[in-house]
């Protein structure tokens, strides 16, 4: 089943948003460390509800509260 599969049957409403940033952030975890790269600390950001991992010194990773995930 691909994430975006997993993502559609969550339900509607405030909890989605954390489910689909929870999976989202599992999915860039295994994939950083498939490809050997530590993950430093994963932590929230409480002003702005964002998930942020660091792997390494050069990888950034935000996740929105819907998911949606950029390099800083």
């Amino acid at each position: 089943m691909l994430w975006t599969d997993i993502r559609a049957y969550i339900d509607y409403g405030d909890r989605m948003h954390i489910t689909a940033q929870a999976l989202k952030c599992f999915q860039l975890c295994c994939d950083l460390t498939n490809k050997y790269c530590s993950i430093d600390p994963v932590t929230l950001d409480k002003r702005t509800g964002q998930v942020v991992i660091l792997s390494k010194e050069e990888i950034n990773i935000e996740i929105d509260p819907d998911g949606d995930w950029r390099f800083v």
